[in-house]
């Protein structure tokens, strides 16, 4: 995949989840070419700017599979030297385009499936929040019934000077 200032960007597929695609061809056998055109036309201006739907064209697919070196046109890889025979232009190859088109796919899918993973980063982070959160609570909790149940205590031992301190008083009052 291509990053920032045209240089490739590794990916690595097993850290990234995945996403979930519907892939589908349209074919359309319409006898008049005008209709076809008219009719792709419509769907391609319509949709073009949709997040959601990505027209691949056959054209599109064959450009990748250039650009990745899956398929080279001996037709312009090579010019022939003079008095060498033209090559014949050569159809790409169905492995080939199935390749480059479940490579462009591919390709197509990884900011999906890096949002993705941005998305459940950001969940996974907002549950540790989360539990911090409520064991700090509970911690606060805790830390006050302990100090009412020492307030307590204390109240007890103070109540029980107190009394100890009267009946000593009462003890000496009535040794005179």
């Amino acid at each position: 995949m291509k990053g920032k200032g045209g240089k490739k960007e590794e990916v690595d597929f097993s850290t990234l989840p995945k996403a979930n695609m519907i892939i589908s061809t349209i074919l359309m056998d319409l006898k008049n070419p005008e209709t076809k055109y008219k009719l792709f036309e419509t769907f391609y201006k319509n949709l073009q700017n949709d997040t959601l739907f990505h027209f691949i064209t056959r054209e599109h697919i064959i450009e990748y599979a250039k650009e990745n070196k899956i398929y080279e046109d001996p037709a312009e890889v090579k010019k022939p030297a003079k008095g060498e025979p033209i090559p014949e232009h050569k159809e790409i190859a169905p492995w080939e385009l199935s390749k480059a088109a479940l490579g462009l796919i591919m390709e197509k899918s990884i900011p999906c499936r890096k949002e993705k993973k941005i998305i459940f980063d950001k969940i996974e982070e907002a549950e540790k929040e989360k539990e911090e959160a409520e064991k700090y609570w509970k911690e606060q909790e805790e830390i006050e019934k302990k100090k009412e149940n020492e307030d307590k205590d204390d109240k007890k031992k103070k109540e029980e000077k107190k009394k100890m301190i009267k009946i000593k008083k009462y003890n000496q009052n009535q040794k005179k």
